[in-house]
């Protein structure tokens, strides 16, 4: 059963019986948009709806996990092969990596930061786990 992430302990403290407001503004602080906006602003965060009522948060930037997924591809030599997200995400070959398992819009934004630098060439799939992606 999924929890609503605005009741846990990070916006609500039942201890102290406070909790950060949901969309709108309260004298002292800020409510949850204005939090997730500063870390959109940080890179620690993106909006995942255009109604700012989801949104994905970065324990790690996208372009970090493209970085350890383009080391993995180097160091295993799958430089210059294609692999799709699926593989990368769930394939017996990075079992172990930081990366296996990761969300897969996550895996995509990095992917799609390595291509940004020039490390990988993107291959639009039906889904984006058919995506597949070639590494320089």
């Amino acid at each position: 059963m999924n929890q609503d992430p605005m009741t846990q302990a990070v916006f609500a403290n039942e201890r102290i019986r406070r909790n950060v407001s949901v969309g709108k503004k309260v004298e002292q602080g800020s409510d949850t948009t204005d939090i997730v906006d500063e870390l959109v602003q940080q890179g620690q965060a993106e909006w995942d709806s255009p109604a700012k009522d989801r949104c994905l948060i970065y324990w790690r930037k996208p372009e970090d996990w493209g970085a350890q997924v383009y080391k993995w591809a180097f160091d295993s030599g799958s430089t210059g092969s294609i692999c799709t997200v699926y593989e990368l995400l769930h394939g017996k070959y990075t079992e172990g990596q930081e990366f296996h398992g990761l969300n897969e819009k996550t895996m995509v934004k990095a992917l799609e930061a390595l291509a940004k630098s020039g490390k990988a060439q993107l291959f639009v799939g039906s889904t984006d786990l058919e995506m597949g992606v070639k590494f320089s």
